[in-house]
């Protein structure tokens, strides 16, 4: 995202000390955030300014909407959106995350700032399995 853009990364993440130090190296590089601390906040923020929104960065798994209901509820308004998934059980891989990049946590910076910046700069979007 350039300076002057008004787009944001919309991350989830329900564990409050990750997310606050993932919006936090995130800004520190540059990147306007939205952090929502669950699938449903998340929603309601996205649905708010759906155009607004450059890049879902969320959980697996969450209480409540998992990231997966999240991620299918996104694309049915913006099927294009880049996605990330992070998840502490990426080994336990389901049908339903073929396809969709994701990042093993615990995670570096270094990992983190190239994960989002090649599905912003691609505009690359997984496709759910159907």
């Amino acid at each position: 995202m350039a300076p002057e853009d008004t787009r944001f990364i919309l991350l989830v993440e329900n564990d409050a000390p990750l997310r606050n130090l993932v919006t936090r190296m995130l800004e520190c590089q540059g990147y306007r955030v939205r952090a929502a601390a669950d699938g449903q906040v998340a929603a309601d923020l996205f649905h708010a300014d759906p155009e607004g929104v450059a890049l879902l960065l969320t959980d697996l798994e969450m209480p409540g909407k998992n990231g997966i209901e999240l991620i299918q509820e996104i694309r049915v308004v913006r099927p294009e959106l880049p996605v990330v998934l992070m998840s502490g059980n990426l080994d336990e891989c389901s049908e339903e995350l073929r396809g969709i990049p994701s990042m093993a946590k615990p995670f570096t910076i270094e990992t983190l700032m190239r994960a989002v910046e090649k599905y912003l700069k691609s505009g690359e979007a997984a496709v759910l399995a159907s």
